[in-house]
């Protein structure tokens, strides 16, 4: 009898921790970093904010003024690494991308 009553309790205190820590996460991680990118200096710089977790908004008008195979090939390098690490990818206008780590959905609805 005290059994059933112990695992009751574990599973309502395994349900709060996941609540608590839900709650936590939504509380510490309000942030969105945007930045420019125009050289491979600024991309790993973008990229390392990625790795840490954060939705990452990149532009790429001062990558364009390099050519569109350059462009291209940045746009692919985006692609295979947010890959890689489960994220996802979306582009925002003709100049920019939203790089979410996998702990985030992006959810597009059409109107």
């Amino acid at each position: 009898m005290f059994g059933f009553f112990s695992r009751k309790k574990e599973e309502e205190n395994e349900k709060e921790n996941k609540e608590k820590e839900t709650e936590e996460f939504q509380r510490e991680n309000k942030e969105i970093i945007a930045l420019s990118v125009s050289s491979k200096e600024d991309l790993k710089e973008a990229l390392d904010e990625f790795k840490k977790g954060i939705p990452t908004l990149i532009g790429l008008q001062g990558f364009k003024k390099n050519g569109l195979g350059t462009t291209k090939s940045l746009v692919e390098e985006l692609l295979s690494f947010t890959k890689k690490r489960r994220g996802n990818i979306l582009g925002v206008g003709k100049d920019y991308l939203l790089l979410t780590p996998e702990h985030y959905t992006l959810r597009v609805q059409e109107f």
